[in-house]
């Protein structure tokens, strides 16, 4: 039985963690956008996927030894490689959508990708699916045209960059759906830890012809610190998110994530009181203010519905 001062820790920790957490993807897309000024995003991807698997490869080691990412054989290895590709696509896809809208507005969208991890798991495992959950689904989609109820004639054109890069980070919001549903089965053959090095590994090479990894050496001492934080970022929110969960329920934290978006607009605000023109906010009426809210909420109601 487990003492009552250390449960009591173990909540607080697991509360600090997801704050933490919370934080980082909240700041990631600013830190993306604005190293899109400097690099493409083949490049980009590429380097977070170098460095991150680099970066794990004294923690694979240690726990779990080099080679087991690599000895899967038959329906794992099929279920790998869709993690591969599942990652891959979203990494890029969401930085392609990025470069053509605003943080807030990508953050907003991705808020969707919970909505299709529960849809699967509804259609692939069976799993429950409360009247809780049903009812965000409703309030996510209500609050999702709401807050573009501004730029319905750009989203239904994908001449314009504004809606082509709503649709690309819809594509992305899929793929992490799809990443997450077929990394669940793999957690039977791999621990998330070697899953994340399979991928990273991986992507590095999957992107290496596409990128240009020489344009690093013509970044200024910003751009490159700002790629650092894109890969460190990343990290350390992954790890902090697994450790999280092993302290607090699931819901909980999910409901916690998914004020990531509000995070991201108001840090997005405090930006442009320093400078307007670094990432500019986009003109929101009281309609997609609301609209924004909503799709947190309905977020909320999916991840608590979950108990």
């Amino acid at each position: 039985m487990i003492p009552l001062n250390d449960r009591s820790e173990n909540s607080w920790l697991g509360l600090g963690l997801a704050a933490l957490t919370l934080l980082l993807w909240g700041a990631l897309p600013l830190v993306l956008k604005l190293l899109l000024l400097s690099l493409d995003p083949f490049t980009i991807t590429w380097y977070r996927f170098l460095l991150a698997g680099a970066l794990l490869v004294p923690i694979i080691s240690y726990r779990y030894g080099l080679a087991s990412p690599f000895r899967l054989r038959g329906a794992a290895l099929v279920l790998a490689i869709v993690c591969v590709l599942g990652l891959c696509g979203n990494y890029l896809t969401y930085l392609m959508g990025l470069h053509r809208i605003s943080p807030g507005s990508a953050q907003i969208v991705m808020q969707t990708s919970p909505m299709f991890v529960l849809l699967g798991g509804l259609i692939l495992f069976k799993e429950p699916f409360g009247r809780l959950q049903w009812l965000g689904v409703g309030v996510l989609v209500v609050g999702m045209i709401l807050f573009f109820n501004q730029r319905f004639s750009e989203l239904l054109s994908l001449i314009g960059g504004y809606g082509q890069g709503v649709w690309l980070v819809f594509v992305s919001a899929i793929l992490w759906g799809i990443f997450m549903l077929v990394q669940k089965a793999l957690l039977r053959h791999l621990p998330s830890a070697s899953i994340m090095a399979l991928v990273y590994w991986s992507g590095a090479l999957l992107f290496l012809p596409l990128a240009s990894p020489s344009r690093a050496f013509e970044l200024s001492i910003v751009a490159l610190l700002l790629l650092a934080c894109s890969v460190v970022f990343t990290l350390i929110s992954y790890l902090s998110f697994a450790e999280s969960l092993k302290r607090m329920e699931a819901s909980r934290m999910g409901a916690l994530v998914a004020l990531t978006p509000l995070i991201t607009i108001g840090m997005m605000r405090l930006l442009a009181l320093h400078d307007p023109t670094l990432v500019p906010m986009e003109p929101l009426n009281e309609l997609a203010s609301a609209g924004a809210v909503f799709v947190v909420v309905g977020s909320m109601c999916c991840s608590l519905g979950r108990n």
